[in-house]
């Protein structure tokens, strides 16, 4: 069998490809630089649970456990927080209802989260209007949130 000279480049040029390519390949992997191995992610990665909202240098988050809203408190390196309002008050509009539905959140977990009173019904998708009061009915602050989860 007589090979044509085109055919004879295209061979010689695969047998060439497939030769040179793992080498370049294998430099290139081995160019990385490899990351610093840590225990620790900074505290941006750190996730918190459901919608997390800026507060007072730290954070806070309102997330829907067990059907009901839990709001915890964080400082910056995102670590729990003892929670500096005594109570909150939640208003959202359900999107499968008309009007708006309500909710208290009481203290629970020896502290550390305020834990609601009312069913939130699914899909969790709406604006919710927080406000946190502190001792002598003291408003702490509102906050608008639009909760998607």
């Amino acid at each position: 069998m007589k090979l044509s000279a085109p055919v004879l480049k295209t061979l010689l040029l695969a047998a060439i490809a497939s030769l040179v390519l793992p080498l370049h390949a294998h430099a290139a992997t081995a160019a990385l630089p490899q990351p610093p191995a840590s225990d620790r992610r900074p505290a941006d990665e750190i996730p918190l649970p459901g919608v997390s909202i800026p507060y007072e240098g730290g954070w806070m988050s309102l997330a829907v456990e067990k059907g009901v809203f839990h709001l915890r408190f964080y400082d910056a390196a995102r670590e729990p927080l003892p929670a500096p309002a005594i109570r909150a008050t939640a208003r959202w509009n359900p999107p499968m209802k008309t009007g708006f539905s309500r909710s208290v959140l009481l203290p629970a977990d020896e502290g550390r989260a305020l834990v609601g009173n009312t069913f939130v019904k699914p899909p969790h998708t709406f604006r919710v209007y927080l406000t946190l009061i502190g001792t002598n009915d003291q408003v702490l602050g509102s906050y608008t949130i639009d909760f998607k989860t």
